[in-house]
């Protein structure tokens, strides 16, 4: 832990497992209004519910700073196929130390299979949607229920690749997402959470820096670890490892035979059988258990929480008296 050096820093271990997963989730949702996309939304709680314990009204968090410069994997991918298509153009042995370094450089900072998982996606975006319906929700749903639907926001143009994704992160996608349900699960323990690196100030200047002081040669949130170098924090400043709030979801929703997804998604009279195949369900939590995709137990968390919003939400009493007064 970055900041266990440090003997003015008060941590606290919170202890949390799988036997009040589920009743947490169902809480969680209902404060949600909707599914919970990831799965950090249980330690979140957790964190929440001690600091309202302990009478602390407000927190400090990080969000926005990975988002403003550049510090999750996609963006490092980008680099890095950037760093590849100039070498490829420029096939000059001199320019082949370089690009190694980069490359290594981040597999020190994120796995090499993840960082490659996203160089494909990034280099080739129209095989997302075939590989989600192999391995993810896209294959479980309802012929009936996909339709053609909306089309996306369209994300403004102009820009490098890693800007324009920067950008998109920045408001359509990723933070809006973070900040929705960090918001939600603040609020349920009555915190309020303040993020400084969003202040508009900050948020402005950050946007203008060129990308070099971001994402560049290797390493993420470049200016940022200049910062705490300077400030005489260096082995906070060279970490590599990143880590938000892992979960074990791959370990508990395979636990037992995978009973927990089996009782939630193929239960008889579950609401998500009207949205879903249930034989597509079962084949999903089976490539779970067996270990064929990494990916698939952030999916099957996905629909679970989706069942459990269904059951707590839209098909309780109280929703149904609404729907009720308001026809």
């Amino acid at each position: 832990m970055a900041a266990a050096p440090f003997s003015n820093v008060d941590l606290q271990t919170i202890d949390v497992g799988r036997e009040d997963w589920i009743d947490a989730l169902r809480r969680i949702v209902w404060h949600l209004d909707g599914p919970a996309d990831s799965p950090a939304v249980f330690p979140l709680w957790h964190i929440m519910r001690r600091a309202h314990a302990a009478r602390i009204p407000v927190l400090l968090e990080g969000q926005g700073a990975d988002e403003l410069l550049g510090g999750y994997v996609q963006y490092a991918a980008l680099d890095a196929l950037a760093a590849l298509s100039e070498a490829a153009r420029h096939p000059m042995p001199s320019r082949l130390g370089p690009l190694l370094r980069t490359m290594l450089s981040y597999s020190r900072t994120f796995s090499p299979a993840r960082l490659t998982l996203s160089m494909i996606r990034a280099q080739f975006p129209s095989l997302l949607p075939a590989y989600r319906r192999r391995f993810g929700t896209l294959g479980a749903l309802s012929p009936d229920f996909l339709g053609e639907g909306e089309p996306a926001a369209a994300i403004p143009g102009g820009g490098t690749p890693i800007h324009r994704r920067l950008l998109g992160d920045l408001q359509y996608d990723v933070l809006p997402c973070l900040l929705q349900y960090g918001d939600a699960v603040s609020m349920a323990h009555s915190i309020e959470s303040r993020f400084p690196f969003l202040d508009y100030r900050l948020a402005e200047l950050c946007i203008s820096l060129p990308m070099s002081w971001k994402v560049a040669g290797g390493q993420t949130k470049r200016v940022l670890r200049a910062m705490l170098d300077r400030a005489g924090l260096p082995q906070i400043a060279r970490r590599r490892d990143k880590k938000g709030y892992p979960t074990p979801v791959n370990a508990w929703l395979s636990a037992g035979n995978s009973e927990l997804p089996r009782q939630l998604l193929l239960t008889n009279g579950a609401c998500i059988h009207e949205f879903c195949e249930p034989t597509q369900l079962e084949l999903l939590i089976k490539a779970h258990r067996l270990g064929v995709n990494a990916t698939t137990g952030l999916h099957l968390y996905r629909l679970m929480t989706t069942e459990l919003w269904l059951q707590e939400c839209i098909r309780s009493p109280v929703y149904s008296q609404l729907a009720a007064a308001a026809a």
